[in-house]
């Protein structure tokens, strides 16, 4: 199945044969809300959290400055790979606490808005990176 995620290159090798996801790390952990649902998150998928987080469409993924570092991923990983199909909009809904609806979250279509969770480790050869160019370059 074909994926894409972004990565900021400093934090991780993405490709690492012995990659740890800690969504402790994660920006938005801090946030009492997030940090619930992602809980829960991992409770649904059985205690599975060694995964990333990806979309099923390309190029959504923009980088406004020069100073941020980001590579869209472009991943074709085997079905098995892939441990649930999200709705974007009810998983923003989960995590900000204006819904607690855990069924429209998860999904078998692949569609617009839709995102999967794929689990790590990923094999080199499923991954290309792709420099995300900047959305708005200074002059200079």
């Amino acid at each position: 199945m074909k994926v894409w995620t972004p990565h900021h290159p400093g934090t991780f090798p993405l490709t690492a044969p012995n990659l740890i996801v800690d969504a402790s790390r994660s920006i938005y952990y801090r946030n009492l809300q997030y940090r619930s649902a992602i809980h829960e998150l991992h409770r649904r998928l059985q205690g599975e959290t060694q995964f990333l987080w990806c979309l099923t469409s390309q190029n959504t993924f923009q980088r406004h400055c020069e100073s941020i570092d980001l590579i869209e991923w472009d991943l074709d990983v085997p079905n098995t790979q892939i441990l649930t199909l999200y709705r974007e909009d009810a998983w923003e809904n989960i995590y900000h606490g204006r819904s607690s609806d855990w069924d429209a979250t998860f999904t078998e279509t692949v569609a617009e808005n839709v995102g999967a969770l794929v689990r790590v480790p990923i094999a080199p050869s499923w991954a290309t990176p792709h420099w995300i160019p900047v959305k708005y370059p200074t002059h200079g």
